[in-house]
This record gives C-alpha cells, structure tokens and sequence, in this order.
C-alpha cells in the first residue's frame, strides 16, 4: 500500500515531482537518502539514485562531523555528496536540536560558507582509484574523498 499511495500521489501531479523518502518507487520522480553520511555507501546510493534521473535529495546531519558540529563541519559529507551528486541532486544537513530527538526548523535554517563558494557543472563523473574518488568542475574546484578513512577534502576554486 505505501508504494501504491505514491504512485497515485505522483499520477496526481502531471509534471511535479514527488519525493520518496528512503526507497526507490516506481514511477515516482524523487528519492530522499535521508541517512546521507560521508562514506562510500551514501556516494553509491546517490550516485545510483541520480543514474535513474530522478530528483535525489541527500540529507546529511546523524553522523560524523556534521552531527557533532551542528553542520558547522561539513567538509567530509558534503564531498561525499559532490563525488556522487548528479543533474538532479540536492543537498540539505540539519541535526535534530532538541533532546527529544526531535526536527526542528532551526536546524535546516543554517546556511553555510561553503554554499557561497565557486562551483559549476562537473567537468565528468568522478572516477575511483584504489580507495581515492575524486571530482573536478568547471569552476576549478576540485574534490577528493578516501573511501577506508570516509574523509574528504573541497579545494574550492578563487571567488571572482
């Protein structure tokens, strides 16, 4: 029932898209990876969800650097997410920020340095070389990510 909920959702909305969260749906235009983190797994799973052109919303925030920070540190994910992003796909990181372990709006609403920075269109896909994935774009931004150490490092082209 929940997968034909969101095909009937989606047939409902000519030309919109509709995002699943966690799972593939066929017919459906859009997935959330709501468990987005820095490591090899998260750039295959993006990496595939892109492939199939859907709209591919990565959500980091429960794990590594970017949890403990809140956002504040989020080198490691968000390159993980550049080696794997496609035409389609969007970044977001919050953490929860009550001790319920609750949502809230503050969380999404920070907006980081890095957002401002050079980027453009990737210049290919990334490539893999032994444990080391690494990403160049058209702004000269080149990034790099080590799958054994989940560890990834943006050297971000000069602002004009």
């Amino acid at each position: 029932g929940h997968d034909a909920v969101h095909q009937e959702l989606q047939a409902a909305l000519p030309g919109g898209v509709l995002v699943a969260n966690g799972k593939d749906i066929d017919g459906v235009r859009g997935r959330m990876l709501e468990d987005f983190a820095a490591n090899e797994e998260s750039i295959e799973e993006l990496r595939a969800c892109a492939a199939t052109g859907r709209v591919c919303q990565a959500h980091a925030g429960y794990k590594g650097a970017e949890n403990a920070t809140g956002c504040a540190d989020i080198t490691d994910a968000l390159a993980a997410f550049l080696i794997g992003a496609g035409e389609r796909s969007y970044w977001g990181c919050s953490t929860d920020t009550g001790s319920d372990g609750a949502w809230y709006y503050d969380a999404w609403h920070r907006w980081n340095p890095e957002y401002d920075l050079p980027l453009g269109a990737p210049t290919a896909n990334a490539t893999k070389r032994r444990d080391l994935w690494t990403r160049a774009f058209a702004s000269g931004t080149a990034v790099a990510f080590t799958a054994t150490s989940n560890k990834g490092t943006i050297a971000w082209a000069a602002a004009n």
